[in-house]
């Protein structure tokens, strides 16, 4: 199997350049371009090509936006995690298997690996990344004063949420929320699990809503969301504590309304609609030893 190295060099603090000696390394020069190197080498090969990704979730997604782009069925994908979050890969070690087929969302005409999320969290990714431009602010530093900068602004907003759940039984949501998470991977914000039952490989979308509640409240409960202790994993609902102000299922396909955005993968997407979907085992991921989150 043949071997490419991608480096994003934005990615963290720039943390990929330490390995740009890898064997065949391609350095990213901006935004899409891992996307376009990946597909334009797929389509001129017919080889097996691993493409060993060094960078976050945003540039994994890309990776994964060119392996579907090329519909090559001969491509792998291994991660060495130097972004600023690096949630994915902290699912993929989770998950501890050499090779996972693993899930991707469809979010309208683009992919999630991860996560897409709107409101309050949206909010916070704006803050974070400013604060992960200054010196010596890891990434769950900067999602954490992220996280107390939006507790300063607006709190709460009113979307509806149409879905289709795991049985294939319709269902809407409207009314006043904190925030929307469809889960494919379990964390976000660099190292909150706000999807502790979300699988990589279900076919399915871990849908959250947290309903809006004081900023007291919100506070008081912030800590056992991050370690996932909002939700029951082996009976698929909300824990006691949680039950009244969370919305919790498991779908097949959701669709948020009333929104200005949404944060995908880490990247915010300006839109009034998100519609999103599954692709089932749309990427073999390899294990690899640096798939470590230090």
């Amino acid at each position: 199997m043949k071997t490419v190295h991608i480096l994003n060099p934005a990615a963290g603090q720039g943390g990929a350049m330490k390995y740009r000696n890898s064997g065949r390394a391609y350095v990213t020069a901006g935004v899409g371009d891992a996307r376009r190197f990946v597909a334009k080498t797929l389509e001129n090969t017919c080889e097996e090509i691993n493409f060993i990704v060094y960078g976050g979730d945003g540039t994994i997604n890309e990776v994964v936006c060119g392996i579907i782009d090329s519909g090559s069925d001969r491509a792998y994908i291994s991660l060495v995690p130097t972004g600023t979050g690096n949630d994915f890969a902290r699912t993929v070690r989770k998950a501890g298997r050499k090779c996972i087929e693993a899930d991707v969302l469809t979010v309208d005409d683009g992919v999630s690996v991860n996560t897409v999320n709107t409101g309050f969290d949206l909010n916070v990714v704006l803050y974070a990344s400013r604060f992960k431009q200054k010196p010596l602010i890891s990434g769950s530093m900067a999602y954490i004063l992220g996280v107390a900068a939006a507790l300063m602004g607006r709190f709460g907003m009113r979307i509806r949420v149409e879905y289709t759940d795991e049985h294939g039984k319709d269902g809407v949501f409207d009314g006043e929320c904190l925030l929307a998470v469809a889960g494919n991977g379990n964390y976000y914000g660099g190292g909150f699990m706000a999807s502790p039952a979300a699988s990589i490989t279900d076919g399915l979308i871990d849908l959250m809503i947290v309903k809006k509640v004081s900023r007291l409240k919100f506070i008081s409960l912030v800590g056992k969301y991050k370690k996932g202790q909002h939700i029951d994993i082996k009976a698929g609902r909300p824990l006691k504590k949680f039950e009244d102000i969370i919305f919790y299922k498991k779908c097949r396909r959701v669709v948020i309304s009333g929104i200005n955005a949404v944060c995908c993968d880490g990247e915010i997407v300006e839109t009034d609609r998100a519609d999103i979907g599954v692709l089932p085992r749309a990427v073999r991921i390899l294990s690899n030893k640096d798939c470590i989150i230090k």
